[in-house]
């Protein structure tokens, strides 16, 4: 979970390591633009005070148009630092999962309860 700006630095820093962030920012690849406007809808969320208020619902608002356009559905504050989405198109990821550091998620994928009764979710350890 983002809850500071240093916070915020090392998730992103850790995403730019992984793979070439910037180089597919700056190409309009809309993985790194979905994962950027997650990342600070996450930070602004958690953050206290009213610029964080103002800030996350602009942020919001960025990050839904993202991820309908894409076809990703990864809600805020489930997956920790290191996220990969090699390509996109029908992601999606139950709210009440936990995903951990490093974690590759391909298109076509939903993690998440079965629809059963039961709503187990998958979570990390």
């Amino acid at each position: 979970m983002i809850r500071t700006k240093q916070d915020y630095r090392r998730c992103l820093q850790t995403e730019i390591v992984r793979r070439g962030f910037w180089r597919d920012l700056l190409f309009r690849e809309p993985t790194a633009r979905f994962l950027l406007w997650l990342r600070r809808t996450e930070y602004h969320c958690n953050a206290r005070g009213p610029w964080h208020r103002a800030a996350f619902l602009y942020c919001y608002l960025r990050y839904r148009r993202i991820s309908l356009r894409t076809g990703i559905s990864i809600p805020k504050n489930v997956c920790r630092e290191g996220l990969t989405i090699p390509h996109y198109g029908s992601i999606v990821v139950n709210a009440a999962c936990r995903i951990g550091r490093n974690c590759a998620i391909h298109n076509n994928v939903n993690i998440g309860a079965s629809g059963g009764g039961n709503c187990r979710t998958p979570h990390r350890r």
